[in-house]
C-alpha cells in the first residue's frame, strides 16, 4: 500500500486448476500482522489476492517493511514464497 493506492495486490501463477492459498503479513520482529487469506479455496491462473494494508484489529499498519508469505498447496504439493514488501503512506509514520 502507498499514497496512491490503499491496496497491495499479490498476483503469483500456479500449475493447478484448484488452489488452496494462505496469505500472512508480519512484521520484521516475526510477529503476525495479518491472516489475509486462511486455506482459501481458488481455481485457475493467475491468482490475485488483495491486502488492504490492515492489522487484524481493522487498523492501518504504520510504514515500513513487512514480510509477506504465501503457501500454495495443489494436487498434493504444496510450495511456500517468503518475500518483504514496503509500505509507504503518505502523513504516516
Amino acid at each position: 500500500p502507498d499514497e496512491t493506492t490503499p491496496f497491495t495486490e499479490f498476483y503469483f501463477k500456479t500449475k493447478f486448476e484448484k488452489v488452496e492459498v494462505t496469505l500472512k503479513i508480519y512484521d520484521t520482529l516475526g510477529d503476525l500482522v495479518r491472516v489475509v487469506a486462511d486455506k482459501k479455496k481458488l481455481e485457475g491462473s493467475p491468482i490475485s489476492i488483495r491486502w488492504d494494508g490492515r492489522d487484524e484489529r481493522g487498523n492501518i499498519v504504520k510504514n515500513g517493511i513487512y514480510i509477506y508469505q504465501i503457501k500454495v498447496k495443489g494436487e498434493g504439493e504444496e510450495k511456500t514464497i517468503t518475500k518483504a514488501i514496503g509500505v509507504v503512506k503518505k502523513g504516516r509514520q
